[in-house]
C-alpha cells in the first residue's frame, strides 16, 4: 500500500502532463516537476514509515491513496488517464502476487469502480441538434486570407466605458481601444445573445445562436457538430491558438475545436478533482487552486507562441480582468474621470431604482438589503478594471505582425445599478448587460467608420472566416444592404455572483427590431422604445404573442460540465 501511496500521485501529476499537451508552453516544465514533488511527498513519507513500521505505515500510505484512487470515477475524466488505472490494476497484481490477496483485492476493486464510472467525457447540449449545423459559413473559398487573425473578447465590459462611445458616470482612459476605433470601424449597437461568458463566446465562436445549440448557461458544452470558425481555419492551414483567463471557457465546453493550442491550464492542479489531498495542501499553501489569472499573463503566454509559430495564424485571447471581483491597479483607480458627479451610483440613484424594482418586477427589499455607501466606489473600481484592460489591449497590439486583421469583442456588460440589479449579470436580459461594443481593424472596414444599426454577436464568427478567405455572413458596415431581423437575447437566471433573492430564478427573452425591444419573463410582456427610453425605465405592456411560446424553449438544457463555477461566483 505504501508503493500505491507513491505511484497514484505520481502517476495522476504525469497524466496531468500528457492530458494538456495542447495547453503546453516551453518552460511550463518546473511547474510540473514541482507539483509532482508535492503530490509524492507524503507517499514517500509513507513508505519511509512503512519500512521502519510496516503496519502503521501501510494505513498511511492506504489512507493517502484512497482519496487519489477515487479521483478515477469522475465522469468528466478523460481518456489518457486510462492508462493510470492500468498501472494502478497492475500494482494490486503485484500484490496479490506478493502474497497480500487483501490489498490486491482492494486495489483491483478501487480502479475497477473508477474505470466504471465512464464514458469519460462530459455531455453536450443537443448533440443531435447542433449534428452538422453551420451557422456563420455561406459559402466556400473565396481568396487567400489574411496572414494573421486576431480575436480580442473583453469579458463584462460595458459599451458605454470605452472612450470612443462614451456616456458612463465613471469613464478611465481607454486610448488602445479608441486608437483601434481610428483605425478600423466600430459597432456601437453590438447584442449579446445571453449575459454569460459560455453562450456569448459560443455565439462568437461558431456563429450559432446558443439557443438552437441548447447552451443556455455557463458550463454546458457546445453540441460537437455545431461550426467552429478554429476548426474551419485550421482545415485552411491557419495555425490556431486560444489563451483564457477564466475556467469559464475550458476546453471542455466544446470551444476547443480546432485549436493547436488551447491555454486553459492554470496550474498543474486544473484537471484533478479536488480531493482532501489537495485541499489539504492547498490549506497549508503548497498550491494554488485557480480558476482565473490575470490578462498580463494571459498575453505573455500568447505573446511567447505567436513568437514560436509562423505561417497563417489565427489568434484568440480572452481578458476576464473587468469581471467581478474587481480589483484594479492604484494607478488605474487614479486615472478614472468622474464625469457627472453625483449621478449613477449615488445614494438618491440606488434608491430610485430599488424603487423602480419595487413597482415593475414586483420583488421587494428586505430591510437593509438595498446597497448603500460604496456603490459609488465600486462602480469607480470597475471603471478603473476596464482602463486596466484596455492597457492589456494595447501590450498585445505591439507584438502582433504589421498588417493583422483585430476584432475585439466584448461578450457581455455589467449591470451598475440599473433595475436595482447591482453589480451583477446573468439575470436579466436589460442593455446593461446584453450591450456590447465590437471594432474591427481589417479588409472590408473603413477607418474611423461608426455602425449604430443593432449587430448580434454571431456575425463575429462570419467576419473572422471572410478574413481567412471564406465567404460567410460577418459584420454589416453602412455599406451594406442587408436588414437584421430581430435580434434575440435570454437567460436562464444563472448569476455571475451570490445575492440575495426574495424571487424565483426565471427566464427571460428579449427581442431587438431596430429601437423596438421586447422583454418577456414569467408573468409579464414588456415593449421599450430605445430611442427616447435608452435605459429602459418605462415598460410599456403588450400582448406576449409569439414570444412566450419561445420563452417556454428556455429550460434548463444541457449538462454542467466545468467544475469551478461555482469558485469564480457563477450560482443558479
Amino acid at each position: 500500500m505504501a508503493v500505491v501511496g507513491v505511484l497514484v500521485p505520481v502517476g495522476q501529476g504525469l497524466w496531468v502532463r500528457s492530458a494538456d499537451a495542447r495547453g503546453w508552453l516551453p518552460g511550463d516544465g518546473a511547474a510540473v516537476v514541482a507539483t509532482l514533488a508535492m503530490l509524492a511527498a507524503p507517499g514517500v513519507v509513507a513508505a519511509v514509515l512503512a519500512w521502519r513500521w510496516p503496519r502503521i505505515g501501510g494505513a498511511a500510505a492506504g489512507l493517502w491513496a484512497l482519496p487519489w484512487l477515487l479521483w478515477f470515477a469522475d465522469p468528466h475524466l478523460e481518456r489518457e488517464a486510462l492508462w493510470v488505472v492500468a498501472a494502478v490494476v497492475l500494482v494490486g497484481l503485484a500484490a496479490w502476487g506478493a502474497r497480500r490477496p487483501s490489498v490486491g483485492f482492494a486495489v483491483l476493486a478501487l480502479a475497477g469502480a473508477g474505470a466504471g464510472g465512464w464514458p469519460v467525457q462530459g455531455q453536450t447540449a443537443k448533440d443531435a441538434v447542433g449534428n452538422g449545423v453551420e451557422c456563420a459559413v455561406v459559402g466556400e473559398s473565396v481568396g487567400e486570407g489574411a496572414p494573421t487573425i486576431v480575436l480580442v473578447t473583453l469579458d463584462t465590459v460595458r459599451a458605454d466605458h470605452l472612450g470612443a462611445i462614451g456616456g458612463a458616470r465613471f469613464q478611465a482612459p481607454t486610448p488602445h481601444l479608441d486608437g483601434l476605433v481610428g483605425r478600423g470601424t466600430l459597432f456601437t449597437e453590438g447584442v449579446a445573445p445571453a449575459p454569460l461568458t459560455g453562450p456569448a463566446h459560443t455565439a462568437m465562436l461558431t456563429g450559432c445562436d446558443p439557443l438552437s445549440l441548447g447552451v443556455l448557461r455557463n458550463g454546458v458544452a457546445v453540441p460537437s457538430g455545431a461550426s467552429a470558425v478554429a476548426a474551419t481555419l485550421h482545415a485552411r492551414g491557419y495555425r490556431t491558438g486560444a489563451f483564457l483567463g477564466a475556467n469559464v471557457l475550458d476546453r471542455r465546453v466544446g470551444l476547443e475545436r480546432g485549436f493547436d493550442h488551447y491555454d486553459d491550464r492554470f496550474d498543474p492542479w486544473h484537471r484533478l478533482r479536488p480531493t482532501w489531498p489537495r485541499r489539504l495542501l492547498g490549506r497549508l499553501g503548497w498550491v494554488r487552486d485557480r480558476r482565473q489569472r490575470s490578462g498580463g499573463e494571459v498575453v505573455e503566454r500568447a505573446t511567447r507562441w505567436l513568437e514560436a509559430g509562423e505561417g497563417p495564424t489565427f489568434l484568440w485571447v480572452h481578458l476576464y480582468d473587468a469581471h467581478h471581483p474587481y480589483d484594479p491597479e492604484p494607478a488605474f483607480v487614479d486615472a478614472v474621470v468622474d464625469v457627472e458627479p453625483g449621478g449613477q451610483g449615488s445614494a438618491e440613484d440606488v434608491a430610485d431604482w430599488a424603487a423602480w424594482r419595487k413597482e415593475w418586477a414586483r420583488v421587494p427589499d428586505l430591510p437593509g438589503a438595498t446597497p448603500r455607501g460604496d456603490v459609488a466606489r465600486r462602480l469607480r473600481a470597475y471603471a478603473a478594471e476596464v482602463g486596466e484592460v484596455d492597457a492589456l489591449v494595447g501590450r498585445l497590439l505591439q507584438v502582433l505582425p504589421e498588417g493583422s486583421a483585430v476584432l475585439v469583442a466584448a461578450d457581455h456588460g455589467e449591470s451598475l445599478t440599473e433595475h436595482g440589479y447591482v453589480l451583477n449579470h446573468g439575470a436579466h436580459v436589460y442593455q446593461a448587460t446584453v450591450r456590447v461594443p465590437f471594432v474591427a481593424v481589417g479588409p472590408g472596414f473603413d477607418p474611423g467608420a461608426r455602425v449604430a444599426r443593432p449587430t448580434p454577436s454571431q456575425r463575429v464568427a462570419g467576419t473572422l472566416l471572410r478574413w481567412g478567405g471564406i465567404d460567410a455572413v460577418g459584420l454589416q458596415t453602412p455599406y451594406d444592404v442587408d436588414e437584421e431581423g430581430p435580434i434575440e437575447s435570454f437567460t436562464t437566471g444563472q448569476e455571475a455572483r451570490r445575492r440575495l433573492r426574495l424571487a424565483p430564478r426565471s427566464a427571460e427573452l428579449a427581442q431587438r427590431d431596430g429601437s423596438a425591444k421586447y422583454l418577456v419573463r414569467q408573468g409579464q410582456s414588456w415593449r421599450f422604445d430605445l430611442d427616447v427610453d435608452p435605459e429602459e425605465r418605462h415598460p410599456i405592456a403588450v400582448p406576449p404573442e409569439g414570444r412566450r411560446a419561445r420563452l417556454l424553449e428556455i429550460d434548463e438544457g444541457g449538462s454542467p460540465v466545468v467544475e469551478g463555477l461555482e469558485a469564480l461566483g457563477y450560482v443558479d
